[in-house]
């Protein structure tokens, strides 16, 4: 998918006239996200327990970006080199059963990295101010610690976005200002092992667990500098 988006923006970018513009910069960027979790176990009988949860962060980051400017439109595409985590969620286990029974402590937590976004940026004649469209991708690392054993496999994620900047320029310098919200698709994953149900003697009946992360989205605000050749 991201190879067939690569292809797709550099080939809408061959089209534009030869007096287009090139514009780089850097910006740093204020993010924060949300998601709504659920954990699902199928139990050996068939029976499906559910843990839901949902959670928010703030997090900060640096993007390079690179635009052709036609006039009327100014087609991007940024990068994020850094990664993003997740803050680290733990969660004790104990099995009331049995007299002996050892707590056991799951630690879960992800990390965002190779964002990229493409976007169009459309100039109004309102002092500057313009709106902005864009497609994200991102590859997310899961990093968990489950005692009750298993884990659950790396995977990606789409977003849509849109929001509104200002830009000011002097000469061949111009600086930007942007608010932007981003909806991404949902997730699920499935435990590469089944889960042993918690005993002191290390025997159980198996089940099988996923996860679900919905309702993902984040706004960000995003302060840019760049130079037009």
């Amino acid at each position: 998918m991201k190879k067939l988006i690569s292809s797709i923006i550099f080939a809408l970018f061959l089209t534009f006239p030869a007096m287009s513009e090139i514009n780089v910069g850097l910006s740093t960027n204020v993010i924060g996200f949300y998601g709504e979790g659920t954990e699902i176990e199928t139990n050996n009988d068939g029976t499906l327990t559910k843990t839901q949860s949902a959670g928010a962060f703030e997090e900060n980051f640096n993007s390079v970006f690179v635009e052709y400017d036609a006039g009327p439109v100014i087609v991007g595409v940024s990068y994020t080199p850094e990664t993003i985590e997740t803050p680290k969620n733990t969660n004790l286990q104990n099995n009331s059963e049995n007299n002996n029974a050892k707590s056991k402590t799951n630690t879960v937590k992800a990390e965002f990295e190779n964002l990229v976004s493409f976007y169009a940026i459309v100039p109004t004649p309102l002092f500057g101010f313009y709106g902005k469209v864009g497609y994200s991708t991102a590859d997310i690392t899961t990093l968990e610690l489950l005692e009750t054993g298993g884990s659950y496999a790396d995977t990606d994620t789409t977003g849509f976005s849109a929001g509104l900047g200002y830009e000011h320029s002097v000469d061949n310098f111009f600086v930007r200002l942007e608010a932007l919200a981003t909806f991404y698709d949902d997730v699920e994953l499935d435990n590469i092992n089944k889960q042993a149900a918690l005993s002191g003697s290390g025997a159980g009946e198996t089940t099988a667990k996923k996860i679900k992360v919905e309702e993902m989205m984040s706004a960000n605000a995003t302060l840019s500098v760049g130079y037009s050749f």
